[in-house]
């Protein structure tokens, strides 16, 4: 594989430069050339589109506003005070910290008594028992034994209950009973748990697998950031889930690759400070990143580690200011204005606002009572003729 190539897959993870940049449909109602008012020498911008905020009841453990940060280590647990080895390392305090064990595992106590110690909060992975059926009755009595465990600590936790990934071969059904069966026993025996649903961004029917609003208090996306084409399936999970639950993005940006031994440390830091710059500007209802600090060479040929590179370490630093560091508290089951973002874009043209015509009839809910216009390969309405307040704030537009 050529530095080129691997140059490539970093520059995908300016992701959130465009990691949830909804792509225009190519459809169209009449073709520009047929439209007397087109001006090809005019300057048309192409915006975000927030909408109107409105109130929202905050899922557990759910931050008002703001996105907290996480980090997910190797070996979590292994050796004493990992916690603040890590923070001392890349300078910068977190809200949560992340390990993961198999369900019918020794309990992971000391790692919980390390996050209360540090004041984090402890975020579980619960993965299948290795060997034998990852669903059925068997199972339940290890269930039962795993929220009493948690419970315990009658502490705020969240538990990422059985992360699909893209080849479990699961059955949609099957996991869906198993799940909600998961989280009336935690509600039962451990109530300040709250549950996360989690999926890889390559599983591209992960609707299939989602269990409903009842079962999962948040929402998660696994994104190790390597091919281009895992941003579009990013996207569609953002808006699929922005007005249901807060959405945890686990992510992994790649410096360093095992075929061909390259490492291309500056792109990553670069990816990096692109990646949450956009989440933290563009996209509020991802409430928490988890960024996942460890080597998989040994599965994928990349390393994702940051702890041990003193450039990584202070472009993460940078990167992650103006983030939470501490999760909220005591302010479950109250409500809080939500800023929703369309899935389609405005442009602006010599001070006019015009809107994607899937904003004002799908989002919106408006009727269509104006000429429209053919601009940056969508149907567009002139938001004056709609009778809606709009503005350009800092290079987006708000319809309020």
């Amino acid at each position: 594989m050529s530095f080129k190539k691997n140059r490539k897959k970093i520059a995908c993870c300016l992701l959130l430069l465009l990691v949830f940049t909804a792509c225009e449909d190519g459809s169209h109602f009449f073709v520009r050339d047929d439209i007397p008012d087109y001006k090809p020498e005019v300057q048309q911008i192409r915006h975000s589109v927030f909408l109107g905020a409105e109130a929202m009841r905050l899922a557990m453990h759910e931050p008002p506003s703001g996105t907290l940060i996480g980090m997910y280590t190797d070996n979590p647990g292994q050796s004493d005070r990992i916690i603040s080895q890590i923070e001392n390392s890349v300078g910068v305090s977190h809200a949560a910290f992340m390990d993961a064990i198999r369900l019918g595992d020794p309990f992971p106590l000391m790692w919980i008594l390390e996050c209360i110690a540090e004041q984090k909060f402890p975020i579980t992975v619960i993965l299948p028992p290795q060997g034998g059926s990852a669903f059925g009755r068997y199972l339940t009595e290890e269930l039962i034994e795993t929220a009493i465990f948690f419970g315990s600590f009658n502490l705020p936790m969240f538990i990422v209950f059985y992360p699909v990934e893209n080849n479990s071969g699961w059955n949609p059904a099957d996991y869906i009973a198993f799940f909600r069966q998961a989280r009336a026993v935690f509600a039962e025996h451990a109530p300040k748990v709250a549950f996360v649903w989690s999926v890889d961004v390559h599983l591209d029917n992960f609707i299939a697998f989602y269990p409903g609003e009842l079962a999962a208090d948040w929402v998660g996306l696994s994104l190790f950031c390597q091919e281009a084409e895992t941003l579009e399936q990013a996207v569609t999970f953002y808006h699929t889930f922005q007005n249901i639950a807060p959405i945890m993005l686990n992510l992994g940006v790649p410096h360093f690759t095992v075929e061909g031994h390259r490492y291309h440390v500056s792109e990553a830091a670069i990816a990096l400070n692109q990646i949450y710059s956009t989440i933290l500007n563009e996209f509020p209802r991802v409430r928490m990143v988890n960024y996942m600090n460890l080597s998989r060479i040994s599965e994928t040929g990349q390393d994702y580690s940051i702890s041990g590179d003193a450039a990584l370490r202070e472009a993460y630093r940078k990167s992650v200011e103006g983030f939470l560091t501490e999760m909220p508290r005591n302010i479950d089951d109250i409500e809080a204005m939500q800023v929703l973002r369309s899935a389609y874009y405005a442009y602006v043209e010599e001070g006019r606002i015009y809107l994607d015509l899937r904003i004002v009839t799908e989002e919106l809910g408006m009727p269509i009572t104006s000429e429209m216009r053919w601009i940056g390969g969508a149907r567009r309405v002139d938001v004056d003729s709609l009778g809606v307040k709009a503005e350009v704030r800092d290079g987006q537009v708000w319809v309020e």
